[in-house]
């Protein structure tokens, strides 16, 4: 599984438990919580989906180049 493989599963979970939250806030705070380092890097940027969802696409593809690493899933635990 990568790094983006796992985001996108945690994001939606987290997007579950928190159904308040429109699809690109919950993707973005979803990210802020696992690589603050990239949060800041998309923030305020056209690819900053917390105000406006319909970035999401641009944003799910950026992610999906930056994110590459595989990680190993433990019971519990996900580790990279």
């Amino acid at each position: 599984m990568t790094e983006f493989e796992r985001y996108l599963r945690r994001a939606a979970e987290y997007h579950d438990d928190h159904p308040d939250q429109r699809e690109g806030q919950a993707a973005f705070n979803q990210l802020k919580r696992e690589r603050p380092d990239l949060a800041a890097e998309i923030r305020g940027t056209d690819l900053d989906p917390f105000d406006d969802s319909e970035r999401l696409p641009a944003f799910l593809d950026h992610l999906a180049t930056r994110m590459t690493r595989t990680v190993h899933l433990h019971p519990g635990k996900a580790t990279a």
